[in-house]
């Protein structure tokens, strides 16, 4: 037994209910003057995510260690790099633990960071003792 039509829902030619979301509009027909034309791109002002503030001083940290590693046997522009990857690998922990910042990766970067360049400059250190060892041993 089929139900009458309900008199309420009157079609339209298309066989959808006039409240229904309109059909989209076919490719080069021009919009309606009533209706606005379709929004693109991300809904409700979505954003890129953007990397927090102050994480630069972790990555310089583990950046600098690592190529005061790789720059070690040239003319001593490894332990400069040791150095300052110490300064700032030690400035990144020092804002993590007061709280300025979250610790997260950016702990484990500065400590990395900090640990490269401990051992470059252990590195530089025993080379020096090694070579004034050698030049004590020479004049004796």
């Amino acid at each position: 037994m089929a139900l009458p039509p309900d008199p309420n829902m009157a079609t339209s030619g298309t066989g959808s209910p006039p409240n229904y979301p309109p059909q989209p509009i076919p490719y080069g027909v021009p919009y309606p003057p009533n209706m606005p034309p379709p929004v693109y791109g991300y809904p409700y002002g979505v954003v890129n995510p953007v990397s927090p503030p102050g994480q630069g001083t972790a990555i310089a940290s583990l950046v600098l260690g690592i190529a005061s590693l790789v720059f070690l046997c040239v003319y001593g522009l490894g332990s400069l790099a040791a150095i300052a990857g110490l300064i700032t690998g030690f400035i990144a922990l020092n804002q993590i633990n007061k709280g300025q910042r979250q610790g997260g990766a950016e702990k484990g970067m500065a400590i990395a960071g900090l640990v490269t360049s401990g051992v470059t400059i252990a590195i530089v250190l025993l080379f020096i003792a090694f070579v004034v060892m050698l030049a004590i041993h020479a004049r004796g």
